[in-house]
């Protein structure tokens, strides 16, 4: 009887951590506006994702964006997971910070490109007079930095 009890103690407890590793876990992939600034033949873009998270309620993991080129074609791909913190009877602030990532990518000449990231396209000519928005309405911040976790 008392091995069984313990076998029924030792299953709960499994169950138990085996919910505490579940995530509550959303991808979000070549989704976000982008903000182009140009240093010399180095473009560095900023890709600011469709999504939200709320200081202590939500983190960014794994943030990332790679830019390549071929002719006068860039394209951007893009990936983020943002993961709710089980925080019960927490009441998360209404604040929407978008994750962030920012990739490099160093042009040989002056031109006009497409820029394509998942649905959203679009023209840059460089050299560029400033920095550059691409799927959004609002400028560019200055001193844009990625914050997601690697």
């Amino acid at each position: 009887m008392l091995g069984t009890l313990i076998d029924v103690r030792m299953a709960l407890v499994g169950l138990l951590l085996l919910g505490c590793n579940e995530d509550d876990r959303t991808t979000v992939d070549n989704r976000g506006s982008l903000c182009i600034s140009q240093e010399g033949d180095e473009l560095d873009i900023n890709v600011v994702f469709e999504a939200c998270t709320s200081p202590g309620c939500d983190r960014s993991e794994h943030a990332r964006c790679e830019a390549t080129v071929l002719g006068n074609q860039i394209h951007v791909t893009s990936h983020v997971e943002v993961v709710r913190i089980d925080s019960p009877g927490k009441n998360c602030p209404a604040i929407c910070e978008a994750p962030q990532a920012t990739c490099e990518l160093v042009l040989a000449a002056p031109g006009t490109y497409q820029i394509g990231h998942g649905d959203l396209s679009g023209t840059i000519t460089l050299p560029l007079d400033g920095p550059v928005p691409l799927g959004s309405d609002r400028a560019c911040s200055s001193g844009s930095e990625a914050n997601g976790d690697e």
